[in-house]
């Protein structure tokens, strides 16, 4: 298959690469596995990240004497859903730290969450030359002959 004139679109965040990157991001700030865990288990709990796909997502996050909470936006090629969740951590009663996740392109949120990054979807433009011209049936119209 001919790469010329195909573009390559990455694939969008699954809700799966969503969670754990937010697990990921989380352990990366220095919380213990254990509660990036725990955090991670209870994303399951919203149907915005069951089953669904997103271009961008930000997230809010932070935990204080042992309670967690995420606020997130997802976005789905200009289509915003805001939500947040909240829970207790289960040994972590003195534990607090937050953080942000800023919005990304999806490889590089993979990337950053040290996740795999999935091959990109090869798109085939249109060449130019053919882009403007008419097709056969529309040259045709107009020379009719009178009967």
């Amino acid at each position: 298959m001919s790469t010329a004139g195909a573009i390559k679109v990455p694939l969008p965040l699954s809700s799966i690469e969503i969670k754990d990157g937010i697990a990921s991001f989380i352990r990366q700030a220095g919380v213990p596995e254990s509660a990036a865990a725990q955090i991670r288990q209870g994303l399951n709990r919203t149907c915005s990240l069951n089953r669904q796909c997103y271009s961008k997502v930000t997230v809010g996050w932070k935990i204080v004497a042992g309670e967690w909470k995420i606020e997130y936006q997802l976005d789905d090629f200009g289509r915003i859903t805001n939500g947040f969740l909240n829970g207790k951590l289960v040994d972590c009663d003195n534990l607090e730290a937050s953080g942000v996740i800023e919005p990304m392109p999806p490889d590089r949120f993979r990337r950053e969450s040290e996740q795999p990054i999935p091959a990109p979807t090869v798109v085939q433009t249109k060449p130019d030359d053919k882009a403007h011209t008419f097709s056969q049936s529309i040259r045709g119209r107009g020379k009719h002959r009178d009967v």
